[in-house]
């Protein structure tokens, strides 16, 4: 059977939420509706009456699922809503050259905070590993998960900010690498590109955390290494003329 990457991301995704939904319970099951209706719904409309199109493209599940595994499950309704609904509008508008800037789920769940839609990363688990680490190899983003998981782990030890058993057993960082940082469109595509990016988003994060405690670090590192995607690719450039 062949899958698309969508439709692998999606399963992975998936894997993740019936897991969340296990440990947490039942009670969680509406924060996943609602989130998931919504951003499908945002999509639909927007195909609908500005593409002419009767579709809800699979990106627009995925966005839904990455932010419910993010959004506290105790976050307010219009949040639950507005956070969705913001992340399919940025990725219709926030383009160059018909290519997003940013990773749209990242995008909102950071423009979100500022009005006290927190991310919280509930959802993090040691399924985390096996699944991101096949997702991230299948889309061939493996260089950026491993790059930044390297740096990140480094950096952070050394400066007492986390305690890397706990992180490896499961946490927003890992969670980042293999389902938000190797999103095709935002990310660079050349090897040498992918694994600056990685680098630079664990040193993003590091600055942020220690400058701006209030943003969260990890989504705010992602937006900022965004911008520097076209940049980034210029590397294979240089590695080839070498």
């Amino acid at each position: 059977m062949n899958l698309t990457i969508y439709e692998y991301m999606m399963a992975a995704l998936a894997v993740l939420a019936a897991a969340a939904i296990y440990s947490s319970g039942v009670s969680v099951l509406p924060h996943f509706a609602v989130i998931m209706a919504a951003a499908a719904l945002a999509d639909f409309l927007i195909n609908y009456f500005v593409f002419k199109e009767r579709s809800v493209p699979k990106s627009a599940m995925i966005t839904g699922l990455i932010i419910a595994l993010i959004l506290a499950p105790s976050s307010a309704l219009w949040a639950q809503v507005a956070v969705p609904v913001l992340a399919i509008g940025s990725k219709h508008i926030i383009k160059r050259k018909n290519i997003n800037i940013f990773n749209p789920a990242g995008f909102a769940l950071v423009a979100g905070g500022f009005v006290g839609a927190l991310p919280s990363w509930w959802a993090a688990s040691p399924l985390v590993w096996p699944l991101g680490l096949f997702i991230s190899w299948k889309i061939r983003k493996l260089e950026i998960s491993l790059s930044f998981l390297a740096a990140y782990f480094i950096l952070f030890t050394l400066l007492g900010k986390i305690d890397p058993l706990m992180e490896a057993a499961g946490s927003a960082a890992l969670f980042l690498a293999f389902f938000m940082a190797t999103e095709p469109k935002t990310t660079p595509s050349s090897r040498n590109g992918k694994v600056a990016f990685g680098i630079l988003l664990a040193i993003a994060a590091l600055v942020i955390a220690v400058i701006l405690p209030a943003v969260d670090f990890l989504l705010a590192g992602l937006l900022i290494c965004n911008l520097f995607k076209s940049h980034l690719n210029v590397l294979k450039i240089i590695s080839l003329r070498k």
